[in-house]
């Protein structure tokens, strides 16, 4: 018959069939179950691992089913492993369930270790931190002693152990190369857009994306609201620029896609604003709304790619890391057309009374946007030459500017009325 070894788990299964069960066992074979008898005080075997050690109990045991047959304990490890060929393991697992189980609490407790890798902490650009091999007993090479040592009548018996190599520093090192970095220019925000931007850069701060993983810029950054610590600043809605909580989140998501592609990461899904935004050239923008705009990239790389974020007064940067990059990536942005944007005037409704109070006062309260039609381009070079793709093309809006006058009117010029 074929030798089988199974789990620690697989064994005690089978050990609750061999006490009652249906199943196929190995003493089906056989023209009666077994009954262990004992006839001698049961041995014992002293378990050591490292400076720990305990003892265990190697008792007899009993099973009634139809017919009988007196064995001892050795005669039926030796009957299961030997003359059935199930193998040693297999053989203390069913003659020794319950002395296996306590066997296999304290290996958990006294034996184990997981193994600690290595880490990368926020620092110029990363500190490293080693970590420490794990060990983990080897199951069935113990079981395989532990059959000698109950057929000796007992002893002492090693736990053989393999060790679980961690991740080290070197090893980080090599998936920490500097690989993009792109930065934005926010110095005319206000303090509050400058404070929403850089808190969702934030999330990604050391963030580690492994080969292949599929990240979602709103699933990390999560939502934009003021129990969060977000502020109210300007935000495009319908091709306006209106107050909202979460103002300048997608400058950090334009921030962040730049540094994507320059870093070769793959982009999944990117979206342009209504109008075209200020702070980076059209069509390498990145709009993103809770709900139904989102920035996703995946990492095609075999290592991990790493994340820093920087941010001042004046700019905000994201840099790349990961392995060694393979290829340099550039980004062109290519203007088709400009349609020009003008100014509408309209009598103040009150809001701007501190800039506008007479008819003769004029305030622009809305600079123009000219409408853009663009395209970006990809140039990959390899050892091979370079290739150059269009990787977008979008129509940015028009919107007008506006001014706005005061309500009162002047009886003769220098003088109010």
């Amino acid at each position: 018959m074929k030798k089988t070894i199974v789990t620690l788990v697989a064994l005690l299964a089978a050990s609750v069939f061999l006490w009652g069960g249906t199943a196929a066992l190995p003493f089906d074979d056989q023209p009666d179950r077994l009954k262990y008898v004992s006839a001698v005080a049961s041995p014992a075997v002293t378990v050591r691992c490292g400076g720990a050690q305990a003892v265990f109990p190697l008792p007899e045991g009993e099973s009634n089913s139809r017919g009988v047959r007196m064995l001892s304990a050795v005669e039926a490890l030796r009957l299961i492993a030997e003359e059935q060929g199930f193998g040693e393991a297999v053989a203390v697992g069913f003659v020794y369930p319950k002395t296996l189980l306590a066997i296999e609490r304290w290996l958990s407790a006294e034996a184990d270790r997981a193994p600690i890798d290595a880490t990368a902490q926020r620092g110029n650009p990363f500190v490293y931190r080693e970590g420490r091999d794990g060990v983990r007993a080897d199951r069935h090479a113990l079981y395989r002693r532990l059959y000698r040592a109950a057929l000796a009548g007992g002893g002492d018996v090693e736990v053989p152990t393999e060790t679980l190599p961690a991740r080290t520093v070197s090893d980080l090192k090599r998936e920490t190369v500097f690989r993009s970095s792109y930065a934005t220019s926010y110095a005319s925000s206000s303090e509050d857009r400058k404070h929403n931007v850089r808190l969702a850069l934030s999330n990604f701060d050391c963030l580690r994306v492994a080969p292949g993983e599929t990240v979602s810029f709103n699933a990390v950054v999560g939502p934009r609201t003021e129990e969060r610590g977000y502020r109210t600043s300007k935000i495009i809605f319908r091709g306006q620029y209106v107050d909202g909580v979460g103002g300048g989140v997608c400058q950090a998501s334009t921030t962040l896609y730049n540094a994507l592609v320059l870093g070769g990461m793959q982009i999944l899904e990117v979206h342009a604003h209504s109008l075209a935004p200020s702070y980076v050239p059209p069509s390498r923008d990145a709009m993103v709304n809770e709900g139904s705009a989102d920035l996703v990239f995946r990492n095609p790389c075999d290592r991990a790619v790493w994340f820093r974020i920087y941010g001042n007064e004046e700019l905000v940067r994201v840099s790349l890391f990961g392995e060694t990059p393979r290829a340099k990536y550039a980004i062109e942005s290519v203007v088709l057309e400009t349609v020009r944007a003008g100014y509408t005037e309209r009598e103040d409704d009150g809001t701007y009374e501190s800039l506008v109070r007479y008819d003769t006062d004029r305030a622009v309260v809305r600079y123009p946007h000219d409408g853009v039609t663009s395209e970006a381009y990809l140039s990959v070079e390899t050892a091979d030459g370079t290739v150059r793709k269009r990787i977008r093309r979008n129509v940015y809006a028009s919107a007008d500017g506006e001014i706005v006058y005061g309500r009162e009117k002047r009886i003769n010029e220098g003088q109010d009325e």
